[in-house]
């Protein structure tokens, strides 16, 4: 740095910051939904629930919605291509049973339509929720890293890093937190 070029070329006696400890950065914990919020912006989302539940039980961003497959089967997967992928080509999350009876409920589309920012912010005051950037995502990783207890497994599902995931994801859901959320289902009509 500039300071040791300077007493490389001895125009200071000694290096100022020498001994100094660089400070550490605070990783902040990511903001996320309860269980219980979830069923209430799921509740409140009324023609865009199956949307809403894609974001929520397959950690789907926004942008990723319009190239995001429903694949149904005996192993019913979410197949993201596109959006914010930061050079991964695509991923492949299994479609949880939450989500599966959210999607039944909605005549089990290939596709759902994406949710614009107002229309996310909308349902979430209708909710009670005051909505934040990727809260649907960072609720899917947060609850899904509780119940599969395995880093590599929600990162590559999430199209992330471990790293991320043990900085921002552990110790935001406890067990209990998390079996409540997986056992969220549609109100029956």
């Amino acid at each position: 740095n500039f300071c040791t070029w300077l007493v490389d070329k001895r125009r200071l006696d000694h290096h100022p910051l020498k001994g100094l400890k660089r400070p550490k950065v605070q990783h902040g914990k990511k903001p996320t939904l309860t269980a219980d919020e979830c069923g209430k912006v799921l509740t409140h989302a009324g023609a865009r629930q199956a949307t809403l539940a894609v974001m929520i039980f397959a950690g789907v961003r926004p942008s990723e919605l319009t190239e995001t497959r429903l694949i149904y089967g005996h192993r019913a997967l979410v197949r993201v291509e596109g959006g914010k992928l930061k050079g991964r080509a695509n991923r492949v999350t299994p479609m949880l049973p939450a989500l599966r009876a959210y999607l039944a409920d909605a005549d089990n589309p290939v596709q759902v339509p994406p949710l614009t920012r107002y229309e996310r912010e909308q349902i979430g005051t209708a909710a009670g929720i005051t909505w934040k950037p990727d809260i649907c995502r960072h609720t899917y990783i947060s609850h899904r890293l509780q119940l599969a207890q395995n880093d590599a497994l929600v990162a590559r599902e999430a199209g992330t890093s471990e790293g991320i995931i043990y900085r921002h994801y552990h110790g935001l859901k406890t067990p209990a937190e998390a079996r409540q959320w997986e056992k969220l289902r549609p109100a029956k009509s």
